[in-house]
């Protein structure tokens, strides 16, 4: 442990502000199983604190994470199988010290065949995830609905400083196409040649 604290003590001077949180055991499932595969690994072991510098990330980033919507990591999703990060490979874990390379191959073979049936129910949970988004998304959506005649201001579509106004107009509604979309003209009747959505639109009170 000293060794580890004289590293991480390194570390910190690397960063500008650090916070660390502690944890109970009993609330750290992952801490509690490193704790006992590390009780139970073979004592000739070199115990050694790893820390490389990569140019590049060793395993894309967001592969190894499950996703919310479907409930699976992008990784096990194409492979069957979870990914194998570096510090697996140095630092003993349940899933390094059981491995067995005979087993392995069986596992990966059983895998491999129930990959599609796990396609299947994650495409399930992301047909069901998505409603509820999209419920939640309109839930804080403000509708605007015009009328032909309206007088409107238009978002501006060139860059503008912050002093500068971000509004453009008035405008009249000319035309209703469809729900979020409309034909506006100017106020000399001059049509403009692009209808506008919904959402680059504000009504303009004199």
């Amino acid at each position: 442990m000293d060794a580890y604290r004289e590293e991480v003590e390194k570390l910190t001077k690397c960063f500008d502000t650090i916070k660390f949180q502690q944890i109970p055991r009993e609330e750290n499932s992952i801490a509690d199983r490193l704790a006992n595969a590390t009780s139970i690994a073979d004592k000739s072991l070199t115990r050694v604190i790893p820390i490389d510098v990569l140019d590049t990330p060793s395993v894309t980033r967001g592969i190894t994470t499950p996703r919310r919507p479907t409930g699976e990591t992008p990784f096990s999703l194409a492979y069957g199988t979870e990914a194998v990060i570096p510090t697996e490979v140095v630092t003993p874990t349940i899933r390094s010290l059981a491995w067995n390379q005979k087993s392995n191959n069986q596992l990966l073979e059983h895998s491999l065949d129930l990959l599609e049936e796990k396609r299947e129910a994650a495409a399930i949970r992301l047909a069901a995830y998505q409603p509820k988004i999209a419920n939640s998304y309109n839930k804080r959506v403000r509708r605007k609905s015009f009328n032909p005649g309206d007088l409107i201001l238009l978002k501006s579509e060139k860059y503008v400083s912050k002093l500068e106004p971000n509004w453009e107009g008035p405008y009249r509604i000319s035309d209703v196409i469809g729900k979020r979309a409309y034909r506006l003209r100017h106020l000399d009747g001059t049509e403009m040649a692009k209808p506008k959505n919904a959402m680059n639109l504000k009504r303009y009170f004199q």
